[in-house]
């Protein structure tokens, strides 16, 4: 799991903080992508706490970290 090198919060805390947010997400049917960053060689697969909450969701598994802007207009 890439957040193993997060170094301001403890792995405990960014689990629990990521559920916490996926199930309010959840909650306020707020539209959710799932996504991991090339899960199988680098980075990890998803945090299982956050994949319970969305089971039978795909998760699109992304072959770079950064995402890709699509339109230069702002929401």
């Amino acid at each position: 799991m890439m957040a193993l090198t997060t170094q301001s919060h403890s792995g405990i805390e960014l689990r629990t903080n990521a559920t916490i947010v996926a199930k309010a997400a959840k909650t306020f049917q707020v539209s959710t992508i799932l996504t991991t960053a090339a899960a199988e060689s680098f980075a990890g697969p998803m945090i299982d706490e956050t994949r319970s909450v969305f089971p039978d969701d795909e998760v699109i598994d992304r072959t770079t970290i950064n995402t890709v802007r699509l339109s230069s207009k702002r929401c």
